[in-house]
């Protein structure tokens, strides 16, 4: 039996959307299932994925679990026409080591996406995320408002060089 995985958010989907709101609430963050239950509100599920397909910029969310418990996630700002993708991560109560979901969500969007450009936000970065981040080919670009700022540029050495999983 797997205990660890991650899902892309369907926000049409009420477990996942029940999962994210009592996550949500359990770390004392901003809510973002309202961002789903918003969504169930103002289109039918199939006009959704629609427009999805045409829209230049994009929302989702990577969620990681183990054993079937939320316990972090991540909200990837997908730019299609520019091939970039801007990834960010809640500040959860208890940071202990590195962020368990960052490697599947850097995969996600350099394999799965095929985005050429990564940036990734995060608040208190400490040092064992920071050193994963290196060890990916993550070039820090500084900070801005209490943010690290990382970017990953895509390219053919560095991708093959680089296993994120």
């Amino acid at each position: 039996m797997q205990t660890k995985k991650v899902e892309v958010i369907n926000p049409y989907n009420q477990k996942q959307v029940e999962q994210m709101n009592d996550f949500c609430l359990h770390q004392g963050i901003d809510n973002v299932a309202k961002e789903f239950l918003a969504i169930q509100k103002n289109q039918e599920e199939e006009a959704y994925y629609k427009n999805l397909m045409i829209s230049p910029v994009e929302n989702r969310y990577l969620a990681f679990y183990d054993k079937e418990q939320m316990k972090d996630y991540c909200r990837l700002r997908i730019e299609k026409d520019m091939s970039r993708c801007f990834l960010t991560f809640p500040e959860l109560l208890e940071e202990k080591g590195t962020r368990e979901i960052l490697p599947y969500a850097v995969s996600y969007a350099t394999m799965d996406l095929e985005m050429k450009e990564v940036f990734l936000k995060m608040k208190h970065c400490n040092k064992k995320t920071m050193s994963l981040l290196e060890k990916y080919g993550f070039e820090s670009l500084g900070t801005d408002q209490e943010e690290s700022i990382y970017l990953f540029s895509k390219e053919e050495e560095k991708v093959k060089e680089h296993s994120f999983l």
